[in-house]
């Protein structure tokens, strides 16, 4: 399975500036179709994250979920690979979400009716403007050549990992319990995780936050902890700042198999850049 994870700063509000730099990065990366089976881009990205009141989302999120289906279907096309990509969307006349866009290469009636994750569970942050989603899911993409059995992947948005608005326990673990039992081979995360205030902030900007990357991990442990299948995490993260917050990248790819989690690939905490693994070389 080869994954590509694109780590970059929006600018807030900027839906064609925000798509052109992710052009200019995976240009700048010499980026090739065959490089990636499956192009995964963090929470948002379309717009930026930091939303002040429900009416901004609510002046750009037309725009921004056409831009989104546009884009990504183009860069599908453009790499033979499926893509992941973070956007707003109305998911009615009352309602909006924060919300993935699932682009699978191998179905062209996603045309029509593409795929949209809406998140689950909501950061403080999305209550101002979104509504849950309804539910935890899982999908199948045809990420490994036949004959070999497509890929179950569980589809997940930042807050999704963590206790339910942080009131749960924490060893309740709903997201990896859940798919746990979905029998999942992907856990593919787009995410717009902020930086801790613990964090120890190395003075290269190319490293990773291990400890962040580490609360990721735990926070899968009920899948972790099944060890009947080797299973993958991709975690793409943003970097940058947006009204007064900041996000810590260390987009990553691990590994949980016999009880253990491996890391595959990372990318520092404000590294802006594309971060290619194949799972089946580490």
């Amino acid at each position: 399975m080869k994954l590509g994870l694109l780590q970059f700063a929006p600018v807030l509000g900027d839906i064609d500036g925000n798509l052109a730099k992710a052009d200019l990065l995976l240009h700048d990366a010499q980026a090739k179709a065959g490089d990636f089976s499956l192009l995964l881009f963090p929470e948002m990205i379309v717009t930026g994250y930091v939303f002040e009141s429900r009416d901004q989302v609510e002046a750009i999120v037309d725009a921004a979920e056409k831009a989104a289906l546009d884009w990504a279907m183009r860069t599908s096309q453009r790499f033979n690979c499926s893509v992941q990509i973070g956007t707003p969307r109305r998911a009615s006349q009352t309602s909006l979400r924060n919300s993935i866009l699932l682009i699978d290469i191998n179905n062209q009636q996603q045309q029509q009716t593409p795929l949209f994750y809406d998140k689950h569970f909501l950061y403080t942050t999305d209550e101002i403007w979104a509504d849950e989603g309804p539910n935890f899911t899982t999908t199948s993409l045809q990420l490994l050549k036949p004959p070999r059995a497509p890929t179950t992947i569980a589809l997940g948005i930042c807050m999704d990992i963590n206790p339910y608005r942080f009131e749960s326990p924490f060893e309740k673990f709903e997201f990896a319990t859940f798919h746990r039992n979905s029998s999942a081979d992907l856990l593919s995360c787009s995410m717009a995780w902020v930086l801790s205030p613990d964090e120890d902030l190395p003075r290269d900007k190319r490293t990773p936050l291990m400890g962040t990357i580490n609360y990721w991990a735990t926070r899968m442990t009920p899948v972790i902890l099944a060890k009947e299948k080797r299973v993958i995490m991709a975690v793409c993260n943003r970097t940058g700042g947006e009204n007064g917050t900041d996000f810590c990248g260390s987009s990553c790819v691990l590994a949980f198999e016999n009880g253990g989690a491996k890391l595959l690939g990372v990318l520092g905490y404000t590294e802006e850049g594309l971060l290619v693994v194949d799972t089946d070389r580490d």
